[in-house]
């Protein structure tokens, strides 16, 4: 897939490219988190990018080449609102919840 840009692949494109072996999700995580340092200054879009996300995709890698990805979405990365509240992330700064809350929602590989 050398002329495609895997930061605008589908979730399907990627996880096909995943099991041929044709792409890794650590190769499309640098292509993403790419296109965010480039763009993100003028849109604004991203608050927090997750500092544990290259090892998730490390380990997702490993699990896609020995031929065991953990879930059908394995390795395929997402984006989250800061309105939900996820464990270990700050929360939306101007929208605060109308009563205090502790999240105990935590992501699946933890």
């Amino acid at each position: 897939m050398p002329d495609l840009d895997p930061a605008l692949l589908t979730a399907e494109s990627m996880l096909g490219a995943f099991q041929r072996q044709q792409l890794t999700p650590i190769d499309v995580l640098q292509a993403i988190t790419e296109r965010v340092a480039r763009l993100n200054p003028n849109l604004n879009a991203f608050v927090v990018m997750n500092p544990g996300a290259l090892q998730a995709a490390a380990d997702s890698t490993s699990r896609w080449r020995s031929g065991r990805p953990i879930g059908i979405l394995d390795g395929v990365p997402c984006t989250v609102k800061d309105l939900v509240d996820l464990a270990g992330f700050p929360p939306a700064a101007a929208a605060a919840p109308p009563v205090p809350t502790r999240c105990r929602m935590t992501h699946p590989w933890s």
